[in-house]
């Protein structure tokens, strides 16, 4: 394992459980949350964060915003079933938006960079 660590943010357990198997099937350590308020009450240890945008609290992209403020360099990748939303997680910082339903590698191969 990687000492890579990325943050899986969302609230649907299937979809955390393949993102975690896909990003720890590449060498990296995964840490799970079920929500934005979550990640932002820990400390932002993390290299990289991938995240949903309908969770419960605030939406993903807002949550995006604070981890910028907190973390201007931290790549977050926001994902969502609504494709529409893809300009609001650009306006909050995140380094990439996917649409699902994704190719779970797609994703980690855009995170993959931020990591080496």
């Amino acid at each position: 394992m990687s000492n890579k660590l990325v943050a899986i943010v969302d609230d649907d357990a299937s979809v955390r459980r393949t993102l975690e198997y896909a990003f720890q099937s590449r060498g990296f350590s995964t840490v799970p949350y079920i929500n934005g308020e979550d990640l932002l009450a820990g400390d932002l240890n993390v290299h990289a964060v991938v995240m949903d945008t309908d969770m419960p609290g605030r939406l993903g992209y807002e949550i995006c915003a604070v981890v910028k403020e907190r973390r201007p360099d931290l790549p977050v990748v926001g994902t969502s079933g609504r494709p529409d939303y893809a300009q609001s997680w650009t306006q909050a910082g995140a380094v990439a938006f996917f649409a699902k339903p994704f190719s779970i590698f797609e994703v980690v191969d855009k995170v993959k960079p931020y990591l080496d």
